[in-house]
């Protein structure tokens, strides 16, 4: 296994993220394939992208495209040393150069992250603190009845949003929904589009594409990435609402859909919603 640790090497690193994006994307338009598989699939590009390593391997694809791309690595040689002078090679400078650009751009980016993060973690704060707890028989019952033990689920009304959304902090849960919403039997798909946004976890995974993004802020390929990422997000919670409550179903939900998907006004928070957010 080999970490990358120069500019130059940063073409490796995106050649894998553009492999996996282009695998993706074939994916996507083979019939029959879940949007959870995508989803997942998309999730492992995600963590590729933050792992700038090699491993070693006869069958890998990069042994097929390193000579055809002519890709290779550059010893950096920093000096040279000849009889007590030092003379510094142009390829050192050029390497040098590329490695402190290379590190500057992603300095950027993290830093970026860091306030986007404490940005978004304040207003998930305000948000729900400033929410109360729908009291309601049939909201407390769906709320019991979808409890899972490593998850304590609080569904909660707020004046701040227009959709229902959901905040998922792992051992806290919460689906948010506008003062005047009301469980029913015609609207029971929108919480339980929510609830699976929380089952599997999808505000971690948005805040590590976030990572992922504000690390590779200047690479297009990464911004496809995270394109993909969102929608394959969605339209796996859709799948699978649509398999709880069957094919029948599929007319009233997307009723509900638009309903439901006048916007949000809640500003920049670590949520997921039926809607496409500011963070999402």
């Amino acid at each position: 296994m080999t970490i990358w640790s120069d500019g130059m090497s940063y073409g490796y690193w995106s050649t894998i993220i553009a492999v996996l994006l282009l695998l993706l994307l074939l994916l996507r338009v083979i019939p029959g394939i879940s949007h959870r598989v995508l989803l997942i699939a998309a999730n492992f590009a995600l963590l590729r992208a933050l792992l700038p390593i090699t491993v070693p391997s006869m069958t890998s694809i990069y042994n097929w495209l390193n000579p055809r791309l002519h890709i290779e690595e550059t010893p950096v040689i920093h000096a040279t040393y000849a009889a007590g002078d030092v003379s510094v090679s142009n390829l050192s400078l050029t390497i040098q150069n590329s490695t402190n650009v290379f590190h500057i751009l992603t300095g950027i980016g993290i830093a970026f992250f860091a306030i986007l993060s404490l940005w978004a973690a304040i207003n998930s704060y305000r948000l729900i603190k400033n929410s109360y707890v729908c009291a309601d028989a049939a909201t407390m019952s769906w709320v019991e009845s979808n409890k899972k033990k490593f998850y304590k689920l609080t569904v909660l009304h707020s004046v701040r949003i227009s959709t229902p959304i959901s905040c998922d902090f792992v051992l806290r849960s919460f689906i948010l929904v506008p003062p005047v919403y009301e469980l029913r039997d015609d609207n029971i798909g929108v919480y339980t589009h929510e609830l699976m946004h929380i089952r599997h976890r999808d505000t971690i995974w948005k805040i590590l594409a976030l990572l992922v993004l504000c690390v590779h802020w200047f690479n297009p390929i990464v911004w496809m990435l995270i394109y993909i990422h969102r929608i394959e997000t969605e339209l796996a919670c859709d799948e699978e609402v649509l398999q709880v409550f069957g094919a029948d179903y599929r007319s009233q939900y997307a009723r509900d859909l638009i309903d439901y998907s006048s916007g949000a006004n809640y500003g920049f928070a670590f949520t997921s919603s039926i809607v496409f957010t500011p963070f999402q």
